[in-house]
């Protein structure tokens, strides 16, 4: 779900994601100024979510550098962001799972290029994002809510 209306940016807030990565269901979202578990650059330094999508990216990209992160059924955690700090920039998806280390990143975790897109979708007031990575696709519906 995202809210109704666009900030000044025009960016909508991502309140609530449903979707799968290799077939493990999505189960929590992540709360924006959060991040997933393992996600950190210093013991007091982790990457937060702004939870931010936009229907128009341009070169800028749909997601900020924070992104949005979720939690799997399996105990793992994503971070979908744009990476406009790179050249070229490029979406990523930060995979973090258990036991979940700070620095550095364990052998289960991982940093993948991928696609990322939002757009509508026939209903009310719906948007869908597609990310596509290396190895896998994944799917998710981002609803409106009315009224915000």
């Amino acid at each position: 779900m995202t809210t109704a209306s666009p900030d000044a940016n025009g960016f909508y807030t991502i309140t609530a994601v449903t979707g799968q990565r290799n077939s493990v269901g999505i189960t929590s979202f992540i709360p924006t100024g959060a991040s997933i578990p393992g996600n950190c650059s210093t013991v007091s330094s982790c990457y937060e979510s702004d939870n931010l999508v936009r229907l128009l990216g341009g070169g800028e990209g749909q997601l900020t550098t924070h992104g949005f992160g979720v939690g799997f059924a399996d105990g793992t955690f994503s971070n979908y962001f744009f990476a406009s700090f790179l050249t070229p920039k490029v979406y990523l998806e930060y995979f973090s799972a258990p036991p979940f280390a700070t620095l550095p990143p364990g052998p289960e975790d991982s940093e993948l290029a991928g696609v990322f897109q939002a757009q509508p979708v026939p209903g009310p007031l719906s948007l869908a994002g597609v990310w596509v990575g290396r190895r896998w696709a994944r799917r998710l519906r981002l609803r409106q809510r009315s009224g915000d």
